[in-house]
């Protein structure tokens, strides 16, 4: 399995990594390891955690999915109980461009 972003939760003994092989989001605690992206059939990437343990993942758009260039569409917001929702819509940008500050400002370019 290839890696491409790991991140933690700061409130929980967790770690978070997404698969550049499946194209989903895992989350590793004290329970196991469970698959935390929304399940519709798209492929995501994670982006990171901010200070109050929200998550963000990046929607991978269907011109660059094939891990060497990730390509973005979408940001979601979700934490580790919760759904995720549409943060910001984007033109299609490379996932290695998008951080998530300690504050949750997403930047990219």
């Amino acid at each position: 399995m290839l890696i491409g972003r790991i991140a933690d939760l700061n409130s929980d003994d967790a770690l978070l990594y997404d698969s550049i092989d499946t194209g989903r989001i895992y989350l590793v605690d004290q329970k196991g390891r469970q698959w935390i992206s929304p399940h519709d059939g798209q492929q995501y990437a994670l982006i990171g955690t901010d200070q109050h343990d929200n998550i963000y993942i990046a929607r991978l758009s269907n011109q660059g999915s094939n891990g060497s260039t990730r390509l973005a569409d979408a940001i979601l917001e979700g934490a580790k109980d919760q759904a995720f929702t549409l943060k910001q819509q984007l033109e299609p940008c490379l996932v290695d461009s998008i951080k998530v500050s300690s504050d949750g400002n997403v930047a990219h370019g």
